[in-house]
């Protein structure tokens, strides 16, 4: 069974990213927001799947934040933008900007 804060706490994490990517002026294809909704989608099915295999109740924070905050700290890193996405400053590169 799934608490208020396994929803709570990831989509923060996911709402400050869409936030981010509209201040950065970046496309769902090259922001945060698609890949951290896509890893909390796979980390909760990895979560109803324990649930499922091992018939006892499991922390569902312990799937969802690797797939929100691991996806969002790789990909953040690969574009050397950890800094940014922290301060909450947008990032103004050629990549991803629509106009």
């Amino acid at each position: 069974r799934l608490g208020f804060g396994d929803s709570a706490l990831p989509g923060l994490l996911v709402s400050y990213l869409r936030r981010h990517d509209l201040m950065s002026r970046r496309s769902l294809k090259a922001g945060y927001f698609a890949p951290a909704l896509v890893g909390y989608f796979i980390g909760l099915c990895v979560t109803i799947a324990a649930l499922c295999i091992m018939k006892m109740g499991q922390p569902a924070l312990l799937y969802l934040v690797p797939g929100t905050l691991g996806t969002t700290l790789v990909i953040a890193s690969l574009r050397k933008e950890i800094e940014l996405l922290w301060e909450g400053i947008p990032a103004r590169d050629q990549a991803g900007i629509t106009g």
